[in-house]
């Protein structure tokens, strides 16, 4: 048997480059945001924010080499101090309108670069070389922390690889000197790699808020608190199977309401009425799951499990009933129609999670169970109770209630019956 060969210290510096280069190409990918175009126009509207705000302190910092000739310790000549302050204007004239594209941001951090190089000949004409060394080191790191509040991390890094090369055509003869050599390119590196933890920060400050603006939708604050505190989105929340209890809540006659109704009036009663069903969700700590016409789906199990769901769904349809009479009332008082409303509950084990593609996800529950509580909400057309609850719910909830049993009820499109329970607001 041949024995195994070894690999020569070139192989293995090659393969520990290899890596090297690969762990960084994975950290730059991690810095970058996934292609969500509601973010990205989030990310776009921040990065025009942020760069009016910037012209703001350009035009101070451009300032500087005016008031040194104030001072009497003038290093530039007055018609580059003029210079400098026209172009301060020019770029707070043309963020005003925070409509620039990406394009005038490169232009912007090229045009920095720029002054940058003219600023550090100008110097090194009239100083020292290694106050020349100073200036430059001085003003790069203004310009890398104008770039990482800039949130974009191809314009930091670009302009980086331009200020150390610009570094080394300038100064390239003092080399020898150790702090020319090793101790300011290290300062631009330190200053561009804390530049991307800036960057990197920014934009999952804007992610996490869009995120939480979105749990918020849907579920009540203290629910919403929940998944923040374990670190999960509506998007990491893969399909389960889990008990849930379901709530159907629709307007009866609304198709009658909506033809006497003109469309603005239509939909000024629809967010009343969804104000108030939320509401009385949110309070007893369920998720709203969708609006559908003038239906409600609420869910109360899922993406947080309680005890007593089904008890504290039966308190939602109470609380709902209750607001909805609270509400007639105003509505008798203005000369107008009372609104009826029928409210089903069922619980059952369903699959929660997100459902749809990579362009359009929602959080919901799917199974027979959402079908028997749709069923049960419709029949309340065929009853004198407002809440009909199944037998599956009545079971769960701890709560001392009137229940009026309606027997076996069959359900539209399902085999079998289901017993039926009703509850009086």
């Amino acid at each position: 048997m041949q024995p195994a060969a070894v690999p020569s210290l070139r192989t293995l510096s090659r393969n520990a480059y290899v890596r090297t280069l690969g762990s960084f190409l994975l950290w730059a990918r991690s810095l970058t945001v996934r292609p969500d175009p509601v973010l990205l126009t989030l990310i776009a509207r921040n990065q025009a924010r942020q760069e009016f705000l910037l012209a703001w302190w350009r035009l101070a910092l451009t300032c500087v080499p005016w008031l040194e000739d104030v001072a009497g310790t003038a290093m530039s000549p007055v018609w580059f101090e003029y210079v400098l302050m026209g172009y301060g204007l020019a770029t707070l004239a043309a963020t005003r309108s925070r409509r620039h594209t990406r394009l005038w941001r490169g232009l912007f951090a090229s045009v920095d670069f720029v002054v940058l190089l003219f600023y550090t000949r100008i110097h090194l004409d009239t100083r020292e070389p290694l106050e020349g060394v100073f200036a430059y080191v001085s003003l790069a790191l203004v310009l890398m922390l104008i770039n990482s509040l800039r949130l974009s991390l191809r314009v930091l890094w670009l302009n980086t690889a331009a200020i150390l090369a610009g570094y080394l055509c300038f100064f390239h003869g003092l080399m020898h000197n150790p702090r020319v050599s090793v101790g300011a390119p290290m300062l631009i590196l330190i200053a561009s790699f804390l530049g991307s933890m800036i960057v990197r920060n920014q934009i999952r400050l804007l992610v996490e808020s869009h995120s939480r603006g979105r749990l918020r939708r849907f579920l009540s604050s203290d629910v919403a608190d929940e998944l923040e505190r374990r670190h999960l989105s509506f998007d990491q929340l893969a399909p389960a199977a889990r008990q849930v209890t379901v709530l159907f809540v629709d307007i009866r006659g609304f198709t009658t309401l909506s033809e006497r109704l003109a469309p603005e009036a239509l939909v000024a009663f629809l967010n009343q009425f969804f104000g108030r069903i939320t509401q009385a969700v949110f309070d007893q700590r369920g998720t709203v799951d969708k609006y559908i016409g003038d239906c409600v789906m609420a869910l109360f199990g899922a993406p947080v499990d309680q005890p007593d769901d089904a008890t504290r769904a039966l308190r939602a349809a109470l609380a709902m009933a209750r607001s909805i009479a609270d509400w007639n009332r105003e509505l008798v008082a203005r000369g107008e129609l009372p609104l009826k409303v029928g409210i089903g509950l069922n619980t059952s084990t369903v699959v929660a999670g997100t459902v749809g593609t990579t362009h359009k996800l929602e959080y919901t529950v799917i199974g027979d169970g959402v079908n028997v509580a749709s069923r049960v909400c419709a029949l309340t057309k065929e009853h004198p109770y407002p809440i009909l609850l199944t037998a599956a719910t009545r079971a769960l909830i701890t709560e001392p209630h009137d229940f009026a049993d309606l027997g076996e009820t069959p359900i539209r499109g399902r085999d079998g019956a289901v017993r039926i329970y009703g509850v009086q607001a």
